[in-house]
Order: C-alpha cells, then sequence, then structure tokens
C-alpha cells in the first residue's frame, strides 16, 4: 500500500506540474502576441 501511496502522489504531482507547464504554454504566446 505504500508503493501504491507514493504511486499516487507522484500521479498528482506529474499532472499538477504538467498544468502549470500548459498554463504557461497558453499565457506566455497571448503575451507575445
Amino acid at each position: 500500500s505504500e508503493q501504491n501511496g507514493n504511486w499516487i502522489v507522484e500521479k498528482v504531482v506529474m499532472s499538477r506540474s504538467a498544468r502549470i507547464l500548459m498554463e504557461g504554454w497558453v499565457r506566455i504566446p497571448g503575451d507575445a502576441f
């Protein structure tokens, strides 16, 4: 169960960082143009 918990945390962190990257990619071109 401990390994499964770490996997869940890892997945949450990945999705959160991916969301931040996506927002960054959306905002940067918008500010550039």
